[in-house]
């Protein structure tokens, strides 16, 4: 059986705003080395980094993460390790919020938060487990802010386009109601995918630090909180837009 990395990689690949879908081989690697230092020299954080109960989502709350120094716990840190560490939420997690409402925003996260922590030189494991919970959160954060875009474009256009169905469609009004339930069906299927990489990633990280909180429950209850990663708007848009495609005789 292939496994989910490279099947998520394929599909990825395959599909539009590949560049904003969670880069899952990148932190793949990124628990690698931080098992690696373990290693070397073991040392345990033993603190969740997304909220201590229902009420909180720590790392995945992004209006803290607007906030210096407060959204994440830096338990075994030194002072240029919580530095690094601030210098790759700011250019993931903020960053991407910062340009949610830039249809032409570029991809931004992954590769400055590959900078600022694979670019500490003997990195303590405490710091790379914080790590990675930045990158992750990172990682959604530009997942959210592409989604939540597209979203919105493709319901201006369905606005745009549905007074013009109470007639009967003509050849272009087809075409551009196709066109548009084609990519909302593709934005489905990039919230699908990278749900399941969010769970898959968190789970990995679980099994390897098992001495650790677990993260995968809390994750996915924080994203399960949030319309960017459940049915909702864009859901009720496809619903539409079946209802008013025209059916063939």
């Amino acid at each position: 059986m292939v496994k989910f990395g490279a099947r998520f990689e394929e599909s990825r690949l395959k599909r539009r705003w590949s560049a904003y879908a969670v880069d899952y081989e990148r932190l793949k690697l990124l628990l690698k080395v931080a098992q690696t230092a373990h290693y070397a020299k073991p040392a345990h954080v033993k603190l969740s980094n997304f909220g201590r109960d229902a009420s909180s989502r720590g790392l995945l709350d992004f209006v803290a993460a607007k906030r210096p120094m407060d959204a994440f716990l830096a338990a075994g840190l030194d002072g240029a390790e919580r530095a690094a560490l601030e210098a790759a939420r700011q250019s993931s997690v903020v960053a991407a919020l910062e340009g949610d409402d830039d249809e032409a925003a570029p991809r931004r996260g992954a590769g400055h938060w590959t900078r600022a922590l694979f670019g500490v030189k003997d990195a303590s494991c405490a710091f790379l487990l914080h790590g990675f919970d930045v990158a992750l959160a990172g990682e959604v954060a530009e997942a959210e802010s592409l989604y939540r875009r597209e979203v919105e474009g493709l319901e201006r256009r369905w606005r745009a386009l549905k007074p013009s169905c109470v007639a009967k469609a003509s050849g272009p009004l087809r075409l551009s109601l196709a066109a548009l339930d084609s990519e909302a069906r593709e934005l489905v299927d990039f919230r699908a995918w990278n749900l399941v990489a969010c769970g898959k990633i968190c789970k990995k990280r679980d099994k390897i630090f098992k001495d650790e909180a677990p993260i995968r429950d809390r994750v996915r209850a924080a994203l399960d909180g949030r319309a960017c990663w459940v049915p909702g708007s864009l859901d009720a848009l496809l619903r539409d837009l079946a209802a008013a495609s025209p059916r063939r005789s």
